[in-house]
């Protein structure tokens, strides 16, 4: 069974900034952070466990792409990911992350 990945609109607008940020250094480290994104989320529609949780926050998961976090949960009963927030890795999760 396939999860459903919902953007909220913390995440959607990381992604707007980290793209204007990445656009400033070239179209090509854009288009690698959204390769590696896209090929990360089309893995977790059918493995959404498959990284650990936040050991800092417990409800949330993390993943890595490039020099970015991607902090999500899961919504078993829903089948649902909501992917919560997209911050560079020199920022502090905990100040941006609702416990």
């Amino acid at each position: 069974m396939k999860y459903r990945i919902r953007f909220l609109r913390s995440a959607r607008s990381d992604l707007k900034a980290c793209e204007a940020y990445l656009l400033q250094y070239s179209e090509e480290a854009a288009g690698d952070f959204y390769a590696e994104l896209d090929k990360i989320l089309y893995s977790m529609q059918t493995m959404p466990f498959m990284f650990q949780v936040y050991e800092r926050l417990p409800r949330y998961r993390r993943f890595i792409v490039g020099k970015y976090s991607v902090y999500y949960v899961v919504d078993e009963e829903k089948k649902q990911i909501g992917i919560y927030r997209v911050l560079h890795n020199a920022r502090d999760a905990n100040r941006h992350l609702k416990v």
